[in-house]
């Protein structure tokens, strides 16, 4: 073989080696666009950010950007455990805005579901599938929030944050059945799913994702 024909052979094994490992890449993002699609992925890293492996405020800046940036996006794809729920609301004012369609593929739960629900068309990947439950709070993080805030909201001990917690999460409760009711979701599917204890996850089937108006269609 002449040299100049090795030259070329080992040229097209590093361009085939170079598009694999950036096909590679493209797959393993947190957020990726192809087409008029824009896949979000929580189960991926962000490298520009510690990785909780959930939704996160800083993924409420990112897709709004990328909305903007790409006028062509008609449809998200979400996939995910949950997480932020105030971050899960932002990203769902932008889903309703742009009146974009949702895909939910793999697991897409609790938060996750919630920026489901805002979609104009919402549909599932074949073997996804929508997690409910009702809300729930951390106690290590809801400790570290008192103490960090006792001095600006002037709670003079646990019972006065207490009182106030009760009536943030009945507020909170009353915006979300507003939500999923203007959504289309039926009173019953989402008694069901204030019925859920927190730290269970309510699967419905396909069936009664269609039947309640939580998917456009199977």
């Amino acid at each position: 073989m002449r040299p100049s024909q090795c030259f070329s052979m080992n040229f097209l094994c590093l361009l085939f080696l170079l598009i694999g490992t950036a096909n590679a890449f493209a797959q393993n993002s947190r957020y990726e666009i192809v087409g008029d699609t824009l896949t979000f992925n929580m189960n991926i890293e962000d490298p520009r950010h510690e990785f909780t492996g959930s939704l996160e405020w800083y993924d409420v800046k990112n897709i709004a950007d990328s909305l903007f940036e790409h006028p062509e996006i008609r449809t998200l794809q979400v996939s995910g455990p949950g997480g932020h729920m105030e971050a899960a609301r932002e990203i769902s004012n932008k889903v309703l805005e742009f009146q974009l369609n949702t895909v939910a593929s793999g697991l897409c739960a609790s938060a996750c579901a919630r920026i489901f629900l805002a979609g104009k068309n919402r549909t599932l990947e074949t073997n996804a599938k929508l997690g409910f439950h009702r809300s729930w709070i951390d106690p290590e993080s809801e400790k570290k929030y008192y103490e960090r805030m006792r001095p600006t909201k002037g709670w003079n001990d646990e019972f006065e944050y207490l009182a106030w917690t009760y009536d943030t999460l009945v507020k909170n409760v009353a915006i979300d059945i507003r939500y999923m009711q203007s959504r289309g979701v039926t009173m019953e599917f989402i008694l069901k799913r204030l019925e859920t204890e927190s730290y269970e996850m309510w699967k419905p089937t396909r069936q009664e994702l269609l039947t309640h108006g939580v998917i456009s269609q199977k």
